[in-house]
């Protein structure tokens, strides 16, 4: 159903978002390892979800 997978797609993005602070892994290898068909997948959800890509979001949080 929509929901569930809403709910499944929140699940990964929080993963992901996690995974990018505290792994060197690349943004390919995490969209991957979470299920996405491509890299652009991912990005457009994380983008959707955060406002933000998750390249620029490794960057300024990893920093920190």
């Amino acid at each position: 159903s929509f929901i569930t997978k809403t709910i499944y797609n929140a699940t990964k993005i929080k993963k992901a978002r996690s995974l990018l602070i505290t792994t060197e892994l690349s943004i390919s290898i995490i969209a991957s390892s979470l299920g996405f068909d491509d890299q652009l997948a991912f990005s457009r959800t994380f983008k959707k979800e955060f406002s933000i890509s998750p390249s620029i979001y490794k960057k300024y949080y990893a920093e920190k």
